[in-house]
């Protein structure tokens, strides 16, 4: 027998546990650093930036790929609340993970409101969908 569902969130439950920016009061100032670190990396290591991975304006990915042969590919979504920032906000991941030998696709979606969560879970199976079946044949192994 499967046991009783848990009554919906409120409203304030629901901000309270997915708001960070709330959670953290000095956000801004990590947000701010994570841009010095992301042009950085996007300077250093030149990525592909905007492949369509989907045929939906948001449905895009940059890949960063290290100068040997990539070990495998890290598929990274970006955070926000699913409601804020966007790929190249994260660009400061890439670096540690591209020296180590992997190559590292950071991919975007339809934020909400404008879309819903299950529309942005569809997209990103569909940026998975590319990296297996696009990825090798730039520099992203499907490992």
């Amino acid at each position: 027998m499967m046991p009783p569902l848990s009554p919906p969130m409120t409203d304030e439950e629901v901000e309270r546990g997915y708001n960070n920016r709330a959670a953290v009061p000095d956000h801004q100032r990590w947000l701010d650093q994570w841009v010095v670190h992301a042009e950085r990396a996007k300077a250093s290591l030149s990525p592909a930036l905007d492949i369509a991975y989907g045929g939906g304006a948001d449905e895009t990915l940059d890949l960063y790929v290290p100068s040997r042969t990539a070990r495998g590919t890290l598929l990274y979504i970006h955070g926000g609340w699913w409601r804020s920032l966007d790929k190249s906000d994260y660009a400061f991941v890439p670096p540690a993970f591209v020296e180590a030998g992997y190559a590292v696709a950071l991919c975007n979606y339809t934020l909400c409101p404008k879309g819903t969560i299950a529309n942005a879970v569809d997209q990103c199976r569909r940026a998975v969908e590319w990296c297996v079946r696009d990825g090798p044949a730039r520099g992203a192994p499907a490992r």
